[in-house]
C-alpha cells in the first residue's frame, strides 16, 4: 500500500538535507503513528508464520501519535 506518507522519515530527511523543506500534505494536522522498522518487524514476521488467512489485516504501532508536522520537525531537529 501506498500512501502521501510512506517512507517519511526519509522523504523528510532528503528534504532537509537537501536544504528545503518538505511538503505536508492535509494541512500537516493529519496524526499518525510512525513507527520503527525494528518495532514492527518482530509482530509482522509473527503474523506472517502464523495460520491467519492471508486477508487478515494487522495494525503495528509505536503508540505515540504525531501530527505530520510534528514529525517532521522531530526529523528536522535530529
Amino acid at each position: 500500500m501506498f500512501n502521501a506518507y510512506s517512507g517519511a522519515c526519509r522523504i523528510f530527511n532528503l528534504h532537509y538535507l537537501l536544504g528545503g523543506a518538505p511538503t505536508l500534505y492535509e494541512d500537516g494536522q493529519a496524526i499518525r503513528d510512525y513507527v520503527n522498522i525494528t518495532t514492527s518487524s518482530t509482530p509482522m514476521c509473527s503474523c506472517s508464520r502464523s495460520n491467519v488467512p492471508s486477508a487478515a489485516y494487522s495494525n503495528v504501532g509505536g503508540g505515540t501519535p504525531y501530527t505530520t508536522a510534528e514529525f517532521s520537525d522531530v526529523v528536522r531537529r535530529h
